[in-house]
């Protein structure tokens, strides 16, 4: 807790003024703030109204609370990002599962939004990304690399989570079918219900055996389309039966 006091000099006593402490301004963690993830006031719990307040966008302040589960800080900023190397474990060819958790601070971004990605300029190196699409209110993207073709399945309906709340985003596809489906959870990532239409037409190419590394909130270039907000967890699986991630 953050306290500013001011001296009150009520008595006097043997040795002189008895000083009673009671605070200028009150500042306690997580409560009075004003914003999902940037803070633009923070409220003075003393009573006495001397609020924090910073309106300029650029210049807020982050929150990052602990609300007992662990997570990662994506600040929106190329640069800043998890990523673990190319390995058989992230580079399925033939179907694919990918997950991600987190609490964006937009969750209908303007631009394209990178969250789970081996993908960077849709060459033989890249294979896949788990994305969110730019300007269209909340659709989740699946794009598919197979040699230098790039193909961008769209969830058909939006995820509808508020801004900077906990969502899970979840897609499959499948080479045989071409099927590509969407679910999304509001519990972290407990329970997946579908959303959107299901079986959505997909590619029946496989995906590249890329060479990227795995990103976490940015492309695999580590600038483009970065997240801003936190990550929980980031899963990739080489089967949709699969119920253990081969990263997590």
């Amino acid at each position: 807790m953050y306290r500013l006091h001011k001296p009150i000099f009520t008595q006097r006593g043997a040795f002189g003024p008895v000083m009673a402490l009671s605070p200028a301004a009150w500042y306690r963690p997580g409560v009075g703030i004003t914003g999902s993830l940037t803070v633009s006031n923070w409220a003075d719990q003393s009573g006495n109204g001397r609020d924090l307040a910073q309106g300029t966008a650029g210049n807020q302040p982050i929150n990052l609370p602990f609300a007992g589960s662990a997570y990662g800080y994506l600040p929106g900023i190329p640069g800043n990002f998890f990523s673990t190397p190319d390995a058989a474990a992230n580079s399925p060819v033939d179907e694919i599962k990918i997950e991600f958790v987190g609490a964006l601070d937009d969750w209908t971004p303007a631009n394209y939004v990178a969250l789970v990605s081996k993908y960077q300029t849709g060459s033989s190196a890249d294979s896949y990304a788990l994305a969110m699409k730019s300007g269209s209110g909340g659709i989740v993207s699946f794009i598919h690399i197979n040699g230098a073709t790039t193909t961008i399945v769209d969830s058909t309906a939006a995820n509808g989570f508020t801004d900077g709340a906990i969502g899970g985003l979840l897609v499959t596809w499948d080479k045989v079918t071409g099927y590509t489906n969407f679910y999304k959870s509001v519990d972290g990532g407990v329970t997946w219900a579908q959303f959107g239409t299901a079986n959505v037409a997909g590619p029946t190419t496989a995906l590249n055996n890329g060479t990227r590394s795995l990103y976490v909130g940015v492309q695999s270039d580590g600038t483009t389309q970065p997240a801003l907000g936190k990550c929980h967890s980031a899963k990739v699986y080489t089967t949709i039966a699969a119920t253990s991630p081969s990263v997590n």
